[in-house]
């Protein structure tokens, strides 16, 4: 018995995987082909829409047709990122119609690219080529990977500190992170933001801790605003703790992960470049800065109430994968620009044991009070850190787009 059972279950199997191997003979390895209406477009206005036509085919059926700008690099043509892919509303067939209407939003574009696709894999592209596009505007962007700013000691200048969008020249090499010893010798003021540690006034021994502790981005011309508190570096270029003459407004926000992930910024900054596209996008910052003013969109704290000596609440605000964004104004003219934070300095050696908030340095002589801090602080003495002073000299690493 056990033998009939055994050979009737292999003739059935037989039979199943000879109707497989049947079923997948009939998928055809040919690509969809494409034949367009018109195949060259002599000449286009900026932002006006061109209709796109033809007829697809497949012996497997056309799952689908879509439509994209593309910029011819050598022999190839790639995509324009930043202009939307469409899709024809068609039936699944294997023959069918298809028309689209497709906005030329990208003055770059050298061609539409017109993509079928099977349901197994199959493709196909052909292209629409783009005489030329008239009224085209004009527009850049800054693309930086992977730069690396560490917060500044007090009393020193030699850490790359300050970040300059369009760089500063410093002994013939064009640097867009300087030290503030490059610029007290350049006397640049094109300067943008800082990476800094934050937690005492920096210019008064009476003045002790302040209310935020920890690393922050903070705009280069509010250094030594009260929370803040690095009035020790303007007096280090000037003489005085005013804001250098002839620096620029950039004001900070931190931008949430709901507006992050709306926009898509992971995949912004993998396909940013310099070209208008990348340009064009960041104007979606702009909602983020309702007014030229400064206001409080000046610095953004890694933390917040991450002091030692405060028993409010800690909160982690800037982490790995976190964006801030920036507004640059200059004779009442904006630009925009975005910051991704690559990797955070590692802080575990300077916090206490809630594991977030920083342990003070220790008081002198006696004093026990949170507004007096060692002076040796004050006087550039040697001094062993053994919580928030830690952190100088640690580095964040970031990328940046910005228009330019």
């Amino acid at each position: 018995m056990m033998n009939i059972k055994y050979w009737i279950f292999l003739v059935v199997l037989s039979l199943g995987l000879f109707a497989c191997d049947e079923n997948e003979s009939l998928i055809s390895g040919e690509n969809p082909e494409i034949v367009l209406d018109v195949t060259e477009i002599a000449s286009v206005d900026f932002n006006d829409a061109v209709t796109v036509s033809g007829v697809a085919s497949s012996p497997n059926a056309v799952r689908d047709v879509s439509f994209y700008l593309v910029k011819k690099e050598g022999d190839e043509y790639q995509r324009l990122w930043f202009s939307p892919l469409q899709y024809a509303d068609v039936m699944i067939g294997k023959t069918v119609d298809f028309e689209a209407s497709v906005t030329i939003d990208d003055p770059e574009a050298d061609a539409i690219a017109v993509s079928v696709s099977d349901p197994y894999g199959g493709n196909s592209v052909s292209y629409v080529a783009i005489g030329q596009i008239n009224g085209a505007p004009s527009g850049s962007a800054y693309v930086f990977k992977d730069i690396e700013l560490a917060a500044e000691y007090e009393h020193a200048g030699s850490q790359p500190y300050i970040f300059s969008l369009t760089g500063v020249n410093v002994n013939g090499t064009v640097k867009n992170v300087l030290s503030l010893d490059e610029i007290k010798q350049t006397g640049a003021r094109n300067l943008d933001f800082a990476f800094a540690n934050i937690w005492r006034n920096t210019t008064s021994y009476t003045a002790g801790v302040l209310g935020n502790w920890g690393h922050a981005f903070c705009e280069f011309r509010q250094l030594a605003r009260g929370p803040v508190g690095r009035q020790c570096d303007f007096i280090y270029l000037t003489g005085s703790s005013s804001i250098p003459s002839g620096t620029d407004t950039c004001c900070m926000v931190l931008v949430s992960n709901a507006v992050a992930n709306a926009n898509n910024f992971d995949e912004v900054f993998l396909n940013a470049g310099d070209n208008f596209g990348t340009s064009n996008f960041l104007n979606v910052l702009e909602s983020l800065f309702p007014s030229n003013t400064v206001g409080s969109n000046y610095v953004v704290n890694v933390k917040s109430n991450a002091s030692g000596v405060n028993t409010s609440t800690c909160k982690e605000n800037v982490t790995a994968g976190s964006y801030i964004a920036f507004c640059k104004i200059k004779n009442n003219e904006r630009s925009y620009g975005l910051i991704q934070v690559v990797s955070l300095p590692d802080v575990s050696d300077a916090v206490d044991g809630t594991g977030l908030k920083y342990k003070p340095e220790p008081y002198v002589d006696g004093v026990t009070d949170n507004a007096h801090l060692p002076q040796m602080w004050y006087n550039s003495a040697s001094v062993q850190a053994e919580g928030i002073a830690k952190l100088y000299g640690r580095s964040v690493r970031i990328n940046v787009i910005a228009q330019k």
